[in-house]
C-alpha cells in the first residue's frame, strides 16, 4: 500500500537558485541522463547539474556551435548518449565534444515545420520524432537529414487533429502517443502512420478527461497516465488494450485529502 500522508515522514527539499549557479528562476524541462546528470533547460539557458556546481551553455554568436537560442523549451537523451534540445529548432548537444548542432525551422523543406519544439522522443535506434507548436509532428532521420511532416487533414478520419502538439510517449507496443493542446490524445500507429484518436465524451465517464492533454508519462508497468489543463489526470492501463473502457480518471486537488483513498483506488484499478 502507497502512503502519501505528509506526516508519515519529513520531506525535506533542497533549493537550488541563481545562488547555487541556476541561469534562471523559470526551468521549462528536466531530464537526467545516463551518467546521472541533471538537465534543466530555462527562459535564459541550458544547465547542467552534477550534484555540486553547474554547467550552463548559452547561445553567444562568437562562439561556434553554441545553442541557436537561449531557451529550451524540451530536453530528450539519445540512445547514443547525445542530448537533444527543443529550441526554435532543435539543438543536439554532443558530449564527447562539447559543442551543439542546431536543425532549424521554418526555413522550407528538411527543416522544422515550427519554431517551438515541445517534445523529442527517439523510436528504435535513431529516428527522432518533433513536436511542435503550431507545426503538427515532425519525423527526422539524422542519416538524411529528411523531415517529414505529420499535419491535420480535415479530409482523413485517420489523421492528427491538432497541429499544437505538448507532449509524445512511445509505448511497449512501439505507438506513438500525442498530447495536444485542442485535439485529444491521439495514437500513431509508427508501421502505418495511421492516427487514432481519442476524444473527450461528456456521455462516457470513462473517456479522457478533456480535448486540452498538457503532459504523457509512461509507467514502469507500461500504463500510460496523462494530465490535462483542469487538474485531471488518467491512466491507460495497457494490457487491457480499450482506453475508453478502462481509463481511471481522478481529480488532483485530491491529493490534498489526508487519506491515501486516491492511490489505493489507482493500484485496484491497475491490478484488477
Amino acid at each position: 500500500m502507497i502512503s502519501i500522508n505528509a506526516q508519515d515522514k519529513l520531506v525535506r527539499f533542497q533549493h537550488l537558485t541563481a545562488k547555487e549557479g541556476l541561469s534562471q528562476g523559470h526551468v521549462l524541462c528536466m531530464i537526467q541522463d545516463s551518467k546521472g546528470y541533471i538537465w534543466a533547460g530555462t527562459y535564459h539557458g541550458l544547465n547542467r547539474y552534477n550534484g555540486y556546481d553547474f554547467d550552463v551553455f548559452y547561445a553567444d554568436n562568437n562562439i561556434p556551435y553554441s545553442l541557436f537560442i537561449d531557451v529550451v523549451f524540451s530536453l530528450f537523451e539519445d540512445s547514443k548518449g547525445k542530448i537533444w534540445c527543443g529550441t526554435w529548432g532543435v539543438d543536439v548537444f554532443d558530449p564527447a565534444t562539447g559543442t551543439f548542432s542546431h536543425i532549424p525551422a521554418n526555413q522550407g523543406p528538411n527543416s522544422i515545420s515550427a519554431g517551438e519544439v515541445s517534445a523529442i522522443v527517439e523510436y528504435g535506434s535513431g529516428i527522432m520524432w518533433f513536436a511542435t507548436q503550431g507545426g503538427g509532428l515532425n519525423k527526422y532521420d539524422p542519416v538524411s537529414g529528411k523531415i517529414t511532416y505529420f499535419i491535420v487533414d480535415e479530409t482523413r478520419e485517420d489523421a492528427l487533429k491538432s497541429n499544437f502538439i505538448n507532449d509524445l510517449v512511445i509505448d511497449n507496443n512501439q505507438f506513438l502517443w500525442i498530447a495536444t493542446e485542442d485535439g485529444g490524445l491521439s495514437k500513431m500507429n509508427l508501421e502505418s502512420k495511421s492516427f487514432t484518436t481519442y476524444r473527450h465524451d461528456v456521455s462516457d465517464p470513462y473517456s479522457i478527461p478533456s480535448d486540452k492533454i498538457s503532459c504523457l508519462l509512461k509507467d514502469r508497468m507500461g500504463n500510460l497516465w496523462l494530465g490535462d489543463n483542469n487538474g485531471f489526470i488518467a491512466c491507460f492501463i495497457e494490457e487491457k488494450n480499450n482506453l475508453n473502457a478502462f481509463i481511471v480518471v481522478l481529480r488532483i486537488l485530491s491529493l490534498k485529502k489526508p487519506e491515501s483513498w486516491i492511490w489505493r483506488r489507482i493500484l485496484r484499478e491497475i491490478s484488477c
